[in-house]
């Protein structure tokens, strides 16, 4: 590969052989069918649109079988789901949750949420997830054990959980992640939005930790129009994550009663019904997902000066975004490859930009993050809609 030229031609080309012609190319939109619009249609005949109804509890049945979670509580979207995971988790103000520089802006709100301050942490370049290596190293730069918890020398503040977000649908070095939150006492959440039908030696990812995040946005492997779930061992917990999704109103035939400040999270019948009628086909879903995977890697190998994102031993992911990574030397050429593909109505997008560059985050304490800048500015996710 000589220069930028080729490489954007030859990237362009090789994406219009491995998807379908059509008008434009979107990156990850929704498949929606006839059995959607009949199950939604049924939801609205019975009336049961908002927080009660079959389809809540259809949808639920759903996600334990493939989840093999004993708890599933439906809401909103996947950001509410890790808000109520982290108030479940016992996080308060001005406590510390590790997260990675590099997700998107949910996980960091999450935490501010709570009143706690998010600590960003460096990636690893294979997994695009939270690197173990340079987490142990840098936890044993700032922190100590102190009463029990690790305590931050620099900020004065006590670090009591870390976010491992799964990238794209791949997995994370999830065991290493989980033996440093063993070892820290730290509360382990994982977000596993983009990971419906992602595995990790046989066990859905969202199932190693203390807590699991799901989405179904409409961008999502399946969609319920917007939607999210938390997804637990913990009947106590989930019971707590339940009520406070309902705004904390004590059950009462008739009366009224919240028993502490609560959210208005919960996840409609309406939405459900959506969700049901497509997590019937997930199977089908994650099987052309994988053929998607399968062409792209086949046609994107023969380019010189990319390497294609492809999963960790052990690992089935959902492939719920496609990506691939610039060499270092055509890494500069990211942004003028992302416009001549949009430009061509061949929807394309980088990762998200680091939160510890938002201006709201910027004064957050965080490591060097070398790894995260760098594939901040050489990813590419390719249009990935079926």
């Amino acid at each position: 590969m000589k220069n930028f030229s080729q490489i954007e031609k030859r990237i362009y080309d090789s994406i219009l052989k491995t998807l379908p012609i059509k008008k434009y190319y979107p990156l990850s939109e929704p498949v929606i069918n006839k059995n959607d619009e009949k199950f939604v249609i049924h939801c609205l005949k019975t009336g049961w649109v908002s927080s009660n109804g079959i389809y809540l509890e259809k949808f639920k049945e759903k996600l334990k079988k493939i989840t093999k979670r004993k708890y599933i509580v439906p809401v909103i979207n996947g950001t509410s789901a890790l808000h109520l995971a982290l108030i479940a988790s016992g996080i308060k103000k001005n406590d510390e949750v590790i997260v990675p520089d590099l997700s998107y802006v949910s996980a960091a709100n999450a935490v501010v949420y709570t009143g706690a301050v998010p600590n960003f942490v460096d990636i690893d370049t294979k997994t695009y997830s939270i690197c173990p290596i340079k987490l142990e190293k840098y936890l044993q730069k700032i922190s100590k054990m102190k009463k029990g918890y690790l305590f931050n020398i620099k900020t004065k503040r006590y670090i009591k959980a870390l976010m491992l977000v799964h990238v794209f649908g791949y997995a994370g070095e999830i065991l290493k992640i989980k033996k440093i939150c063993k070892k820290y006492n730290l509360k382990f959440i994982e977000d596993a939005s983009e990971c419906l039908g992602s595995f990790y030696k046989k066990k859905h990812l969202g199932t190693f930790g203390d807590f699991g995040i799901l989405s179904f946005n409409g961008n999502k492997i399946i969609t319920s129009g917007g939607g999210g779930a938390v997804i637990s061992n913990s009947k106590k917990k989930s019971i707590l994550i339940e009520h406070l999704s309902k705004n904390s109103k004590v059950k009462h035939m008739w009366k009224y009663f919240h028993d502490r400040i609560g959210y208005n999270y919960k996840l409609s019948n309406l939405s459900a019904a959506l969700g049901y009628s497509q997590i019937l086909r997930l199977n089908n879903l994650l099987k052309k997902r994988s053929e998607l995977f399968k062409r792209y890697k086949n046609t994107m190998s023969k380019i010189d000066g990319i390497e294609m994102f492809v999963p960790i031993k052990d690992s089935k992911p959902n492939h719920w975004l496609i990506s691939f990574r610039l060499e270092d030397k055509f890494d500069k050429y990211q942004k003028k490859i992302l416009n001549f593909l949009n430009n061509k109505k061949v929807f394309s997008r980088p990762p998200w930009e680091l939160m510890s560059n938002l201006p709201m985050y910027k004064n957050c304490p965080k490591d060097n993050n070398l790894n995260a800048k760098k594939i901040q500015n050489a990813v590419i996710c390719l249009p990935s809609s079926l």
